[in-house]
């Protein structure tokens, strides 16, 4: 009632000129003043629809099929100690629905090599795969042995399909175990360059020159310490969770090592499970030395984002925990969307199996 309801005209002190900024030569969106509600409601929905649509998998490169075809085609020979692996990948392939695979063979016995053919199996013609390790000399060890071996099988097409990324600027600060204290730590280290083209939209994106950045959303195939991948179960992280969410959202995950985080870490990894089954994602855990409590914690993290990925879908597609090991008197075991409970009890029976098999036919070190 006190409000002055009198027209009172308002003059202006600054110059009509510079009420609108002129965009600067510069690589950032131009910004200007006085801005109408309107005007701003129509640049949040615009923005908006484009990130969703970044979410869309099919506008992202995936493994060329020759390096697919290549991986899954090549068996280990008859009666050798590496045939765990054809059995474990004829497996997962006859599963539908989301998988949460624990690879618990043992040290040497060519996980890693597993791990990769599993995850292309899973998902023949539309994959895309991040390979996330806590270390840095790990993560530099497996980029080197798998880029080798993958040379081997498709040789004139793994520099267009493999990124290796290295460093903590994308990650959490203190979200992931540090290395060794002799092993100074490293920022922005890239270790090599994928040559795959990314899709012109990524232009758009904030920092879509950066060639780090296309790496982490557009290669095929990512080896990467956990730092990049770590933001995107964190929102306060703004732009980086926005990036690596992306590769989350479309890539299925293989996890290394998971045992080796400290507890805070292991709270970061376990979003990133969530967020990856949530947009129905496949994730391989894999760890000679994992143990039930962990195995429980993810089983129970991926259960409640496949529920997630199941009401965005409507599809009651169910998820499966599968246990790959390598006795040969021990068949591959899996679980048709278990309760946490149930995978802690089965996984650990299953290792006292394994272990109890190798004391008799001969130890093998974990």
């Amino acid at each position: 009632m006190f409000a002055n309801h009198k027209p009172v005209p308002i003059v202006s002190t600054i110059p009509a000129s510079s009420i609108r900024l002129k965009p600067k030569k510069s690589t950032t969106p131009a910004r200007y003043l006085d801005q109408p509600l309107s005007w701003h409601l129509h640049q949040v929905g615009d923005t908006a629809k484009k990130y969703a649509a970044w979410f869309d998998s099919t506008r992202l490169p995936l493994v060329e099929d020759a390096l697919s075809d290549a991986v899954i085609a090549a068996k280990a020979p008859q009666g050798s100690r590496f045939e765990w692996q054809d059995h474990a990948v004829d497996h997962v392939t006859s599963l539908a629905g989301g998988k949460l695979v624990f690879n618990v063979a043992s040290t040497g016995s060519g996980k890693t090599l597993a791990n990769f053919k599993m995850v292309l199996a899973m998902r023949p013609g539309n994959t895309r795969v991040a390979a996330v390790f806590n270390l840095r000399s790990l993560t530099q060890q497996t980029y080197t042995a798998l880029s080798h071996h993958l040379s081997m099988l498709a040789p004139t097409v793994v520099a267009r399909n493999v990124a290796c990324l290295m460093g903590e600027s994308l990650g959490t600060e203190g979200a992931v175990s540090h290395e060794d204290e002799d092993d100074a730590v490293t920022t922005n280290v890239d270790m090599q360059s994928c040559t795959t083209v990314p899709p012109t939209w990524m232009a758009d994106m904030p920092g879509g020159g950066n060639d780090v950045l296309t790496k982490l959303i557009a290669a095929p195939i990512l080896i990467s310490t956990m730092a990049w991948i770590v933001a995107g179960g964190e929102p306060g992280e703004q732009a980086r969770h926005a990036q690596a969410l992306l590769r989350v959202a479309t890539s299925d995950l293989i996890l290394d090592e998971v045992d080796s985080y400290d507890t805070k870490a292991m709270v970061a990894v376990l979003r990133v499970v969530h967020l990856a089954a949530a947009f129905g994602r496949n994730v391989v855990v894999s760890s000679a030395t994992l143990n039930p409590v962990i195995a429980e914690a993810l089983a129970a993290t991926y259960a409640t984002g496949w529920k997630e990925h199941q009401v965005v879908t409507q599809e009651a597609t169910p998820w499966h925990t599968i246990i790959a090991q390598d006795h040969h008197d021990i068949a591959v075991s899996s679980m048709q969307s278990p309760d946490a409970q149930q995978v802690r009890t089965v996984f650990l029976q299953t290792m006292e199996k394994v272990d109890i098999a190798w004391a008799t036919t001969g130890a093998i070190q974990r």
